[in-house]
């Protein structure tokens, strides 16, 4: 590969990342040559309801508000380090190429009528002042400028600052969130469908929560998307 002079400055003075490890890469790239996102890839056949390959299926025991989950990789691995470094690091452009990761699994596994909105998890305040974005916000936005979809920020309100989910098992997650988001007031999704976005999935019990409050508003179909989902059997550090 030819190397430009422009790409030389750039890479002395202003060095692009590698989304995973954090390596030093050509300005034209996205993941260094040794960061294999392919091997975090969820395989098909996948299971409709909970996300994991069917062989890994467990979900007939959940219980889930929404109707349909999406997520193209494993919370593992490059994948793993990617998110980390996009919520905690400073890496924000990890969040288009999720996004395009999550916009290709969404155009695979959705054959349906195209969704009305998309809408996002909300974060907690504390965090998102401490972080300075909110990770899922961008998600979503970049998925809605991909696919046309019109993105309703601020939709999703927190309204119990609940507790971090880190560390808490599935009954002690659901319980943590039970009545913690609400839809903003005067709206109404009477009909409609709605895909609601998040970075990783571990039990649902986040995205379970958003979608009874989409439901109550009136929502008619919410499909659950996520880059991520976490292995049966492990626990991510994520809500």
């Amino acid at each position: 590969m030819k190397t430009s002079n422009l790409d030389k400055f750039m890479m002395l003075f202003f060095p692009k990342r590698c989304a995973c490890c954090g390596k030093v890469i050509y300005p034209n790239m996205v993941l260094c040559g040794e960061c294999d996102v392919e091997s975090c890839r969820v395989p098909y056949p996948k299971c409709n309801k909970c996300g994991q390959q069917e062989s890994m299926c467990k979900c007939s025991a959940e219980s889930y508000s929404f109707d349909r989950f999406i997520a193209p990789f494993y919370y593992e691995g490059p994948i793993r380090e990617c998110i980390m470094k996009y919520k905690y690091s400073g890496f924000v452009d990890n969040g288009r190429f999720l996004a395009l990761e999550m916009v290709k699994a969404f155009e695979e596994e959705y054959v349906f009528d195209k969704p009305d909105l998309i809408v996002s998890v909300p974060m907690r305040k504390r965090r998102k002042r401490k972080r300075g974005f909110s990770q899922t916000d961008m998600l979503a936005k970049y998925i809605s400028e991909e696919t046309e979809i019109e993105f309703k920020k601020n939709l999703l309100i927190k309204v119990k600052d609940t507790p971090p989910q880190v560390g808490l098992d599935a009954i002690q997650r659901r319980s943590n969130l039970i009545g913690a988001f609400e839809v903003a007031k005067g709206v109404d999704l009477k009909g409609r469908t709605v895909i609601v976005c998040d970075d990783n999935k571990t039990t649902g019990s986040t995205l379970s929560e958003c979608s009874k409050a989409l439901k109550k508003a009136g929502a008619k179909t919410v499909v659950a998307l996520t880059a991520a989902i976490t292995k049966n059997g492990f626990r991510g550090e994520t809500d």
